[in-house]
């Protein structure tokens, strides 16, 4: 079984909140797939949590928060990553 993640810096919706222009309906439709697909999606803060959950309609199992500039978030990424291969983390 292949394992699928994705850690998004920024969501269309905070780079061009309510834009109605196609090319922002299309790169909100690839990020969908992108979440869709996921089998885990690490953000960089709470807001951003729940973005995912609410505007992607994603189980909030699916999504986690490590703070950007944590002193431990490269390993807390790294860790989580690991954990959610073997059915953990979240």
């Amino acid at each position: 079984m292949a394992y699928h993640s994705s850690s998004p810096f920024s969501l269309e919706e905070q780079r061009s909140p309510g834009s109605t222009y196609a090319l922002s309906s299309c790169i909100r439709g690839l990020e969908a797939m992108g979440i869709l697909e996921s089998d885990l999606i690490v953000v960089k803060n709470e807001q951003m949590r729940k973005l995912v959950i609410e505007g992607y309609k994603t189980p909030e199992e699916k999504v986690v928060a490590i703070q950007s500039g944590d002193p431990d978030e490269i390993k807390k990424t790294l860790n989580c990553y690991v954990l959610a291969a073997h059915g953990g983390c979240g």
